[in-house]
């Protein structure tokens, strides 16, 4: 993903409610999802919300900034609260915390702490196959993790709305039992074969494996970098060092290969911004973990310091250093705007010019012209006394 203005486009198409209660977007922007739902089903009244845990949005592998996640724990507190308020019956937590992580919250200590909550329906990446288990007055639903089946959940209730029995089933839906429809599959064919013929076509090709890394300057960093520095004839160009996901390999490289190796549909953006804004930016990006910024067109020195590394000097590739109150214009990544370093001082421009065109197909253009690709000299960074 890449951030909320791409999530927010996916949920409002959604031909159901997203329900998600400790979601938090950080801007006044209306997002359409639901805190939680209450749904009439005869005399009962059914109280629903949804749980995720912080890691869901703030890990280096997913790319959802812009939003944050409330304690998972204070907010089930709250929405079991809010829910009996409104004489909701019955309970149901969708949940997609998992196991047990460190600083973390499982779906069993859920069930051990909050008290009111009747069944918790867990989205369950840990546990291969569909299991159940009774927490005190909480029932736990744990679906297989093969997406081959339906949890179907069976409750009864008595005369008083009270619980009587709960049950549940693990439907595999094995084509030999329920049977496939015909023009699902044959469409399905046609696009597995669209896609594969995609994927198999060759790009271009290596002498020897190109290789990226997270932490310091990398020989495919410099490469794609430099794509896009020729590509929009600015001053500079930058990505952040872990959107690159994987190495291109040596011998033939196939577009298979590209989307592996860039795998987001981050847009480039060409940002105006003056020299002390442009340093300061690129500083807090030497200073991200394991997320070195690559860049082209650009020579910087920087030294070592108790509190991190400090920007000593820019120079552009045209020898012109770069001083804090004259102007310059580089090209990144939407998702570099938006906090891809784990900053967001790249927001500290004059001026932004959205391009609309996909950083990766600039990426796959540049590598289709060549034949046979080189590593670029990875020399961007000096660390100097």
């Amino acid at each position: 993903m890449h951030g909320w203005p791409a999530l927010r486009s996916i949920v409002r198409g959604m031909p159901y409610p997203f329900i998600v209660s400790n979601l938090r977007l950080e801007n006044t922007i209306p997002w359409p999802l639901h805190d939680y739902q209450i749904r009439t089903i005869g005399p009962l009244k059914i109280g629903i919300f949804g749980l995720m845990q912080a890691d869901q949005v703030s890990s280096k592998e997913v790319r959802l900034t812009g939003i944050s996640i409330v304690d998972p724990l204070q907010t089930a507190q709250e929405m079991t609260a809010l829910l009996k308020e409104k004489q909701v019956d019955y309970i149901i937590v969708l949940s997609a915390l998992g196991e047990p992580k460190e600083n973390g919250i499982s779906d069993s200590v859920l069930a051990q702490e909050v008290e009111g909550i009747n069944l918790i329906l867990s989205s369950n990446k840990d546990r291969p196959q569909a299991e159940t288990e009774q927490i005190g007055d909480t029932f736990l639903v744990y679906p297989g993790a093969h997406l081959d089946s339906i949890g179907h959940v069976r409750i009864s209730f008595d005369k008083n709305k009270q619980i009587r029995q709960t049950e549940f089933e693990d439907i595999v839906l094995s084509r030999e039992q329920y049977g496939e429809d015909e023009t699902l599959a044959v469409r399905a064919a046609v696009l597995r074969k669209e896609t594969e013929e995609k994927m198999n076509k060759r790009i271009t090709s290596s002498a020897q494996e190109i290789v990226t890394y997270e932490d310091r300057e990398s020989p495919l960093g410099a490469l794609l970098t430099g794509c896009l520095h020729k590509w929009a004839k600015l001053d500079g160009a930058i990505l952040n060092g872990s959107s690159i996901r994987s190495s291109l390999p040596q011998g033939e490289i196939m577009e298979y290969d590209v989307y592996k190796m860039y795998p987001y549909g981050d847009n480039i953006t060409f940002v105006t911004l003056k020299g002390a804004a442009l340093i300061q930016a690129l500083q807090n990006s030497l200073n991200a973990e394991n997320n070195f910024p690559q860049v082209a067109g650009l020579k910087v020195e920087y030294t070592q310091t108790s509190a991190g590394k400090l920007v000593k000097k820019i120079v552009l590739a045209n020898g012109r250093i770069v001083r804090p109150n004259e102007v310059y214009r580089v090209a990144v990544t939407d998702h570099i705007l938006a906090g891809g370093f784990g900053h967001d001082a790249f927001i500290n421009a004059l001026e932004f010019k959205n391009t609309f065109v996909e950083a990766r197909q600039i990426m796959r253009a540049c590598l289709l012209k060549q034949k046979q690709i080189e590593a670029a000299e990875s020399s961007h960074f000096k660390e100097v006394k």
